[in-house]
């Protein structure tokens, strides 16, 4: 969610951190049911927000895609009618 935790549809997951408590839990998870080939420590430099200097979580939420139906050959037509800078 917005706070960084795990949602109801994270089943048993729900309402852990997901940088903290979460994440050790969903590896305990798979190494207990044999879907985890290895577990490795390593520095990982994520993202940070500039305001709050915490790591930036990045999820998946729904997309909306608008149809270029109806506009697409006049969209194409003045693709070829713009000056690229640089050209390539």
């Amino acid at each position: 969610d917005d706070n960084g935790i795990f949602t109801e549809e994270a089943g048993q997951f729900s309402g852990l951190d997901v940088l903290g408590e979460g994440n050790t839990a969903v590896v305990k998870y798979l190494d207990e049911n044999l879907s985890l080939i290895m577990e490795e420590s390593y520095q990982h430099k994520y993202p940070y927000d500039w305001r709050t200097k915490k790591p930036t979580i990045f999820r998946a939420t729904e997309q909306w895609f608008a149809s270029v139906e109806g506009f697409r050959e006049a969209a194409m037509d003045a693709i070829g009618r713009v000056n690229w800078v640089p050209p390539q």
